[in-house]
């Protein structure tokens, strides 16, 4: 299984259909197309045969022909119109022009005329369990798998023909995906990792940022059917038990792992596993020739886990900071694929959020003029003091002493806790050495006078 960057993805998606891998064929029209310029998500797509029940899914022998549309193929080439596209089975058969690309005596035509074809698209990141909120896990505890086959539906009415699912409650997922797979229900492709390996469920600190406390039987229960023995005590382990913990985890049936290789949201994030643990993590997992993918969202953390040798970073530009010019250089040297939020980052969602940044940006820069005159007034009338208490020096007046702030105000105990009386001309650290016997011992005042 490869994962390619979005830029390279819809190209490989159209190669892999063409090539035979696959013919789950979205279409849409001439506004629907428009449309996804704007808001993707809001797309709704037709699927040849997904949308079927199991006993309709072709059968190995079926012929269908597609013919008018408009095809995109992912490639990068350029659309092709009224074009043919055959199908048998499970397999794409044929693509063309409609001049070049004849029909098959007996198969099925499909008028597509006014619209477009393209190849499925793949979502790299998704969450179709429940994860959080209690109400949520009290009211479907006995339906997560459906609730996991639906959301993965969803995404299928939308074009999305393969998800992975990167968080979430393990053993709803795989029973959804078992069942796609096994053709009892319809839907996309699905493969799953569960927990985000290293950390606790949904009430911890490390998914939250927050200590849990008193936690009640189903939040306890609904954290541990999240983290599946994956949690946040495999940050405590050695290598070898660590190791033990990582295959006891992927015996679980996981389709890939992603591990926190920094906790999850919130400020400051913490770095989760050490280099070492990362790299006895990633090199586990690479043994059973399985995807290796991290949620790391500090410069160090990401750093840590670039050099661990993940195979993909989910959302790496999350980040506080601008991300520098190493770590986009790890990126390269090392080819991880990075799985952005690509949908916050065009059209309205984009424009919102670069307004946002500016308006942070120039908060930030106003706090700092602000912050530097306040120093500069201050050092100002530091300096204005000390001239005045030069020249008074000079004058033969004696320097005023600075009185401290009332809260801080130091007074001189004698062994009774008596003040002693001030001697007319002595200043007080004088007269706390000279009071005599008893008389040495320095203490805060405790009234409120």
């Amino acid at each position: 299984m490869a994962f390619l960057p979005y830029a390279d993805r819809a190209g490989a998606c159209g190669r892999a259909a063409l090539a035979g891998r696959g013919a789950r064929l979205v279409w849409r029209s001439t506004r629907a197309l428009a449309a996804a310029t704007l808001v993707a998500a809001t797309l709704v797509a037709v699927t040849a045969w997904p949308t079927l029940g199991a006993q309709e899914r072709p059968r190995i022998d079926t012929l269908l022909a597609f013919v008018g549309a408009t095809l995109i193929d992912g490639t990068g080439a350029a659309p092709l119109a009224d074009a043919t596209i055959v199908v048998q089975g499970t397999r794409i058969a044929a693509v063309g022009s409609r001049g070049a690309t004849p029909v098959p005596r007996g198969a099925r035509v499909i008028d597509v005329r006014g619209k477009w074809i393209t190849p499925g698209f793949v979502d790299a990141n998704i969450h179709a369990s429940i994860y959080s909120g209690i109400e949520n896990f009290a009211r479907y505890q006995d339906r997560f798998a459906d609730i996991a086959v639906e959301a993965a539906q969803n995404h299928l009415k939308v074009g999305v023909t393969t998800v992975r699912d990167s968080y979430g409650m393990l053993g709803p997922l795989t029973e959804a995906r078992d069942r796609i797979r096994r053709g009892d229900v319809p839907g996309p492709r699905m493969y799953v990792a569960g927990n985000i390996v290293g950390w606790g469920g949904p009430w911890s600190f490390s998914f939250t940022g927050r200590a849990p406390e008193n936690l009640s039987l189903l939040q306890e229960q609904m954290n541990d059917a999240i983290t599946q023995g994956g949690g946040e005590e495999l940050v405590n382990m050695g290598p070898d038990s660590l190791r033990l913990a990582i295959d006891r985890y992927l015996d679980r049936g996981v389709d890939f792992l992603k591990y926190g290789g920094t906790s999850h949201f919130g400020y400051p994030v913490f770095i989760g596993f050490s280099e070492r643990a990362q790299r006895v993590i990633v090199d586990a997992v690479h043994a059973r020739g399985l995807v290796a993918e991290t949620h790391s969202t500090t410069p160090e953390g990401l750093l840590i886990s670039l050099r661990a040798g993940v195979d993909v970073v989910q959302h790496p530009e999350v980040l506080d900071v601008p991300m520098s010019d190493e770590i986009v250089r790890e990126f390269v040297d090392r080819k991880v694929v990075c799985a952005m939020l690509s949908n916050t980052m065009t059209g309205a969602p984009w424009i919102e959020d670069q307004r946002r940044v500016r308006l942070e940006d120039s908060t930030r820069q106003a706090r700092l003029d602000s912050a530097r005159a306040r120093g500069t007034a201050q050092r100002e009338r530091t300096e204005a003091g000390a001239a005045s208490r030069s020249r008074r020096s000079r004058d033969g007046d004696p320097p005023r002493q600075r009185r401290a702030p009332h809260s801080r105000r130091l007074h001189y105990h004698d062994c009774h806790g008596q003040l002693p009386r001030r001697r007319p001309g002595i200043p007080p650290r004088t007269k706390a050495r000279v009071a005599g016997p008893g008389h040495g011992i320095v203490g805060r005042h405790r009234g409120t006078g």
